[in-house]
């Protein structure tokens, strides 16, 4: 594993542990990073396995969350720290999600955040089909029907030859095309092999697109599809025998902000979610896209301040 590592300024301070999602890198958490480190918090912000600086397995097996979890932990050794506090968006709540079914009872995580994607329950079966057509009835169209291009065997090449196309539906300006163009089955697929492009959303500059696709040019992105292909094979649903039922009900302190504007992650189904099965929980809403970390920054940080120094 690659990861920033700062220790905390002030004794009194915990370390806060940031993980990212698809199709990011650790760097997604700059204005995280130095807000928090201006305030004397130590942290921990790796790329996550597939991404960036860190190995790239191939196949899905190793992208197992238990195992995943078990790396973040063997970070936290090598770095001797004793306790964190998680931030996830993206798959990184996903990630959030199972440290906090794994360790319930540990000191070692003392509190979740949530970041658009709020705590995401254990699945006691492949449900991709069934989620499929539920949402394709209740919204008009499939709520993660790009997940079945992600793990087609040609999908990296579709995305590898067309960074333009992928990058800027990704980060569109109009968060409503991922509702048309990004999320129903096929779609993503379509306008990606027809070279469809769209102005992006006013806080990615010209110089962030660029990292975003040198990042893939330089690593690919057969690997971050992995994420996928574990919930499309079901390979969750066999990791999670692991985990105790009673751990499905997260009592430590959580935090959840939600995309308002977000077609994918839809935030009535995050904040449904925190209620169900995290008792403990604070929720802030934020008038943006799936990015909210970025697009809404200083709100964020701010919210995530009071938060933690409440806990």
């Amino acid at each position: 594993y690659r990861y920033f590592s700062s220790p905390a300024r002030d004794s009194d301070k915990p370390t806060l542990l940031f993980l990212h999602g698809f199709p990011s890198s650790s760097q997604d958490w700059e204005p995280q990073v130095v807000f928090f480190q201006a305030h004397g918090y130590g942290l921990i912000v790796p790329d996550m396995l597939g991404y960036g600086g860190t190995a790239k397995p191939m196949e899905p097996e190793p992208y197992a969350p238990s195992l995943m979890c078990k790396d973040i932990v063997d970070i936290l050794d090598a770095e001797k720290v004793d306790s964190v506090i998680v931030v996830g968006h993206d798959w990184g709540a996903t990630t959030t999600s199972r440290l906090a079914d794994l360790y319930p009872d540990s000191d070692r995580f003392v509190a979740f955040a949530f970041l658009a994607v709020g705590y995401y329950p254990i699945r006691c079966e492949n449900d991709y089909e069934a989620v499929m057509e539920q949402t394709k009835a209740v919204l008009g169209y499939e709520l993660i029907g790009y997940w079945t291009f992600f793990a087609e065997a040609d999908a990296p090449g579709i995305i590898e030859r067309n960074l333009d196309s992928f990058f800027t539906l990704a980060y569109a300006k109009d968060p409503a095309l991922w509702a048309t163009d990004f999320a129903p089955l096929g779609a993503f697929k379509q306008w990606i092999l027809n070279g469809r492009t769209t102005p992006v959303a006013d806080f990615i500059t010209a110089e962030d697109l660029e990292t975003f696709k040198k990042t893939i040019r330089d690593n690919g992105i057969a690997a971050p599809l992995n994420w996928y292909k574990v919930y499309m094979a079901g390979i969750d649903v066999e990791d999670a025998k692991a985990i105790s039922a009673e751990s499905g009900v997260v009592k430590k302190p959580t935090f959840l902000g939600t995309a308002e504007q977000d077609r994918v992650c839809l935030a009535p189904v995050q904040v449904e979610s925190m209620k169900k099965f995290c008792p403990n929980h604070v929720i802030r809403r934020y008038d943006a896209g799936h990015w909210v970390p970025i697009e809404c920054q200083d709100q964020v940080n701010a919210d995530l301040l009071e938060w933690i120094k409440g806990l």
